[in-house]
């Protein structure tokens, strides 16, 4: 996909150095685009397993290149259902005990902000982030990791994202 798409669009690519957990079957790319101090940085994840959640033939067009490579992605539902999994520090989630991982971790949540108004099929949410959490149960065997108390971690997250002027105290 990175070849097809350099082939039209001028781009470096850089595999990921800090990766998070290297027992997680995934590659990440930052792509670069542009040039003469006028460019754009996206990352690319490479996952290399099937992600057992559908997914559809997607064509790599953005606003920042036009392209007619197209890569398998997730649905719309599936990939809200595997950003969910994010947002659980204690379990299946990004941890937030670095500061690094800050930026990322909102990222999701922003993300996952955005699309789920666009969400009508709830059912292939939750499905997609079960089968997220069983794998994550493979990957991380050495985390605890059931089905409540990941969905009891991301309902903690939650409940922190949803507070406006709300003393963090009185959060259960």
């Amino acid at each position: 996909i990175i070849k097809a798409v350099g082939e039209k669009t001028p781009l470096e690519t850089e595999r990921w150095k800090d990766h998070p957990d290297p027992n997680l079957p995934f590659v990440r790319y930052t792509i670069t685009l542009g040039s003469e101090g006028k460019t754009t940085s996206f990352y690319l994840d490479v996952l290399f397993k099937e992600p057992g959640y559908p997914t559809q033939q997607t064509q790599l067009h953005t606003k920042y290149f036009d392209s007619q490579t197209k890569a398998r992605t997730p649905t719309l539902h599936s990939l809200i259902g595997d950003k969910l999994t994010t947002l659980g520090p204690k379990t299946v989630g990004r941890k937030l005990d670095d500061k690094s991982h800050a930026v990322e971790y909102l990222k999701h949540a922003y993300d996952i902000s955005q699309l789920l108004p666009l969400a009508a099929n709830t059912a292939e949410v939750y499905r997609a982030y079960r089968i997220v959490v069983g794998d994550q149960r493979l990957f991380r065997p050495q985390v605890h990791i059931t089905l409540e108390n990941s969905l009891e971690d991301l309902l903690d997250v939650a409940r922190w994202l949803t507070m406006t002027a709300q003393n963090p105290s009185e959060i259960k």
